[in-house]
């Protein structure tokens, strides 16, 4: 536990790495080093940012763009966690449907979600169909892996232990292997949060 004088250190620390950042910032576009055009000014940055939330975006609000963003990263996410969950879940506690779904949540997995957009793009149209899909198959690998990770890695006599007790194929599934997987689902959600709003930005 970080005691309060740690607390002030820790802080004192990035708050220099901050303003030190900002400096070597501000001296390198002064200087001219770099065109402005690459590495614009801090004060332009500055300036346009403060412009964006007063005067919005091609006539529309800021608010309404990030209102937006949200929305979509929302429905995505949430799509993604009601698919991605169970069949994390069940392709590794059961063979047979893991030897179906895995080899495609594995294929999809390496491949950069805007590699295919142009293809949703062509399925679905411009509209917000095909981004919603390109934020859920950004989102999807994610969670299906620590779901799928969370039970390969559950201790077996557990199950074991369960099924000596009387439990059937559900129960050790509903009282022993959901609940002991649920603090890697939600890394894993937390991840696919991050990812998903990095593609939706």
């Amino acid at each position: 536990m970080m005691t309060p004088r740690k607390n002030l250190s820790s802080l004192s620390g990035r708050s220099l790495i901050v303003v030190g950042i900002l400096g070597l910032w501000w001296c390198i576009t002064s200087s001219h080093l770099v065109s402005s055009v690459l590495l614009p000014a801090p004060t332009d940055v500055w300036i346009a940012m403060l412009n964006l939330f007063r005067f919005g975006y091609n006539g529309t609000p800021f608010w309404q763009h990030y209102l937006l963003t949200l929305t979509r990263v929302g429905v995505a996410v949430s799509s993604a966690i009601i698919v991605g969950i169970p069949l994390g879940l069940f392709s590794s506690y059961n063979t047979t449907i893991g030897s179906l779904i895995d080899p495609i949540i594995q294929f999809l997995r390496p491949i950069p979600p805007l590699a295919y957009y142009t293809l949703l793009i062509l399925w679905l149209g411009i509209g917000e169909a095909s981004k919603v899909l390109l934020l859920f198959l950004s989102a999807l690998p994610p969670i299906y892996l620590a779901a799928y990770d969370a039970v390969s890695g559950i201790n077996i006599e557990y199950r074991n232990n369960a099924a000596s007790l009387g439990a059937n194929y559900w129960q050790i599934f509903l009282r022993v292997i959901f609940p002991a997987s649920l603090p890697a689902i939600m890394t894993g959600v937390r991840s696919a949060v991050g990812m998903a709003y990095l593609d939706g930005v």
